[in-house]
């Protein structure tokens, strides 16, 4: 922690040098930052990040979503996100300009604990500021 990063290889990032300990999954309101999260990568999660300036709306049915599914995702808001949604595992990006769950569900299926070297690692849902 607090070591310079040097570029990463996408934005949001999905692999590099991260925080030695991972992030918890769950529900966040406040900005995770890249080298907690690329942990939680490492180990198999995948991320749903928005843009903070989406609708209250939106981002409340997104985190519903979230908790519903109850698997290893992290959801958390990214100022400067390059898209309204970025959805991430292990050096897999998808960015979205709408949100549509079925993508979601999808990405998580074929990327979540498939190709992280660490893939199989609990990421346990402890986190809920909603």
């Amino acid at each position: 922690p607090g070591s310079p990063i040097r570029e990463y290889n996408s934005d949001p990032p999905t692999s590099g040098p991260h925080d030695p300990t991972p992030a918890p999954c769950g529900v966040y309101r406040e900005p995770v930052s890249d080298q907690a999260y690329l942990h939680s990568l490492e180990h198999g999660a995948v991320f749903i990040q928005y843009d903070p300036e989406l609708p209250e709306a939106e981002i409340e049915a997104l985190e519903d979503a979230v908790r519903a599914n109850g698997r290893e995702i992290l959801l958390a808001p990214r100022p400067g996100n390059p898209a309204p949604y970025a959805l991430g595992a292990w050096t897999k990006l998808l960015l979205l300009d709408e949100m549509d769950q079925a993508v979601v569900d999808g990405f998580e299926r074929e990327f979540g604990n498939r190709f992280a070297p660490e893939g199989g690692a609990v990421c346990p849902f402890a986190v809920d500021q909603g």
